[in-house]
């Protein structure tokens, strides 16, 4: 697996930031984190290991970051490959494929979003979309 160097992760977080201001997200800060519970059920529950690292390892290990905007929160890991962490969020996760892709056997918990490029535009509709829900 490719290690990012702290000047190349700054780079990815910079570009990170500035497709969520193209896409409308306004009041965007980033900063590292731990991996939530609700994303460390999801991803345990994916992947049943008896000896699953800890959630701190796992967090250290996907450089994991967390997201706030004025729009709403979510979490954003680098490693391997940058991933959108909509766990807990209560948004729904079928809004990020595509319409004819067969989703049956996607767990109702299902949170992990990789990157394309629309992937900013869609979570800041879908931000507003729950936003206007009662």
């Amino acid at each position: 697996m490719q290690v990012y160097t702290k000047r190349e992760l700054a780079k990815i977080v910079d570009l990170m930031a500035q497709g969520m201001r193209e896409a409308g997200f306004t009041g965007i800060k980033i900063e590292r984190s731990d991996l939530p519970q609700a994303s460390w059920d999801a991803f345990t529950e994916e992947d049943a290991e008896e000896d699953a690292p800890s959630p701190a390892d796992l967090s250290s290990e996907l450089v994991y970051h967390r997201v706030t905007t004025d729009q709403g929160g979510f979490g954003l890991w680098l490693q391997p490959y940058p991933t959108i962490d909509i766990c807990g969020t209560g948004l729904d996760p079928k809004a990020f494929f595509p319409a004819d892709q067969d989703l049956s056997d996607l767990p109702s918990d299902w949170g992990f979003i990789g990157m394309d490029e629309d992937v900013f535009k869609t979570l800041f509709d879908e931000f507003a979309k729950k936003s206007r829900q009662p």
